[in-house]
């Protein structure tokens, strides 16, 4: 009915403006999709999507610092930065895959994401998952 429609349209916005590169607002887009249909796997994926967009940059600035002690301050503060968006994106790929079992896409961004901030029961779970599916 009128609230797919409208759902779509918030979904293509989204699109749109994370393309353009303005991420508050592609979010909201998503996060109103989501409102408007809580099973709409798209929707999700792309918001986990938008939430990880940040972490290449992080991990580049992490890269090219060096070891002096200010350096190292640095580092682990784009450390937590990068850690705060993977907990962030954690609960909207949790969501994905019980709306949808057998995404394999999200089933991997979590196994990495677990696999990085070092939860092994996490992720375990999840290769587990995806072997199930033959992944």
């Amino acid at each position: 009915g009128s609230e797919m429609c409208i759902r779509d349209s918030y979904f293509n916005l989204g699109v749109i403006t994370s393309e353009q590169g303005d991420r508050v607002k592609a979010r909201s887009y998503y996060e109103s999709a989501i409102e408007l249909d809580s099973s709409y796997a798209a929707s999700y994926l792309n918001l986990a999507a938008l939430i990880l967009d940040g972490e290449p940059e992080l991990v580049e600035k992490m890269n090219s610092l060096g070891n002096s002690r200010a350096d190292n301050i640095k580092y682990e503060q784009l450390q937590k930065q990068r850690e705060g968006l993977f907990l962030e994106a954690v609960p909207v790929l949790k969501n994905l895959t019980e709306i949808d079992p057998s995404n394999v896409e999200a089933l991997t961004t979590l196994k990495n994401i677990f696999g990085t901030i070092g939860d092994a029961a996490n992720f375990k779970k999840m290769k587990e998952k995806l072997e199930a599916l033959g992944q």
